[in-house]
């Protein structure tokens, strides 16, 4: 019997407000990024299935074997663009992309949009602490600029993006933070019941943050990711010895703000900035150390190549 081969891709994702508020059904503002992450199948070959059984992919891939033996003859491979750790959404592509290459060999839709996120949902269930939001997987399954929130659950697409490209910058610090430790760590501590403060504040800047994205307001939209990340540090969600990480890159010409982007602990920064200073910004990142990545918004949905 001849074999099939095909290849899904998807985008990345960045928060650019919203993380910890949308955890409890608020909304938030997220993008899809470039390069894509991919995933190449084959089927009648060697079984190869390359994410740990405990991540999200693996939990919810082995859990379909036991219902259909034939996925053992597929063999995956997994490509990732990012040569280091970034956080912009590694795990939940890779759920993505196993979930809509089963569909595919099994015959059968691959979810969408509420469909997707329930799935996702019931996959991971209690296995990373808190349950996670589930909105880098609708992001990075739909593309493009969302407003999204889980429950009740809420999507609306911002449409023309072409003015925020070019004004958006990632670096990684190298402080690598593990999401589902992290989640585990702020659960310990009493969230959301003892954050309801906190949480109110970052909804209401998200929500102020969403109208100068539809304004294309630059520099409103960057003294609000300022004060949404001083809020994290204010509430001690973002650990305070990384304070001064921040306060130093406000301080360069060209950034109109900045936010962690993920797990909090520095790891990946998100810059907004004047365009014009893109190049000399670069170039100070890169003088600290850190990996610089421009931050291209990636309009397609996950794509199916056979």
């Amino acid at each position: 019997m001849s074999s099939e081969f095909i290849s899904l891709s998807c985008s990345g994702k960045v928060f650019i407000l919203g993380e910890y508020a949308c955890l409890t059904g608020a909304k938030a503002l997220v993008i899809a990024n470039k390069p894509r992450f991919l995933l190449n199948a084959r089927s009648h070959s060697e079984f190869l299935f390359p994410f740990a059984k405990e991540s999200p992919a693996g939990i919810y891939f082995y859990q379909l074997l036991e219902k259909n033996p034939a996925l053992k003859n597929i063999s995956f491979e997994w490509h990732d663009p990012y040569a280091v750790p970034i956080g912009v959404g590694s795990s939940s592509a890779q759920f993505i992309l196993t979930v809509g290459i089963c569909s595919h060999f099994l015959n059968t839709p691959m979810p969408v949009g509420r469909a997707l996120l329930d799935l996702y949902w019931n996959t991971v269930g209690s296995s990373q602490g808190l349950r996670p939001s589930g909105l880098d997987v609708l992001i990075q399954a739909s593309g493009g600029a969302f407003v999204y929130a889980n429950e009740p659950y809420f999507s609306e697409n911002l449409g023309n993006i072409s003015f925020w490209e070019n004004r958006f910058l990632l670096a990684f610090t190298g402080l690598k933070a593990k999401t589902h430790e992290h989640l585990l760590k702020l659960q310990k501590k009493g969230w959301p019941e003892k954050y309801n403060s906190c949480i109110d504040s970052l909804s209401t800047i998200t929500s102020d943050g969403i109208l100068a994205w539809k304004n294309q307001d630059a520099k409103k939209l960057g003294v609000l990711l300022n004060q949404f990340q001083e809020e994290l540090f204010q509430s001690e969600i973002a650990p305070l010895e990384i304070r001064n990480i921040f306060s130093e890159i406000l301080g360069w010409d060209g950034v109109y703000g900045c936010k962690g982007s993920g797990a909090q602990g520095g790891d990946c920064i998100l810059f907004l900035i004047n365009p014009e200073d893109k190049e000399q910004l670069e170039f100070k990142i890169k003088e600290k150390g850190w990996s610089s990545y421009p931050l291209e918004i990636d309009s397609n949905p996950t794509e199916i190549n056979l």
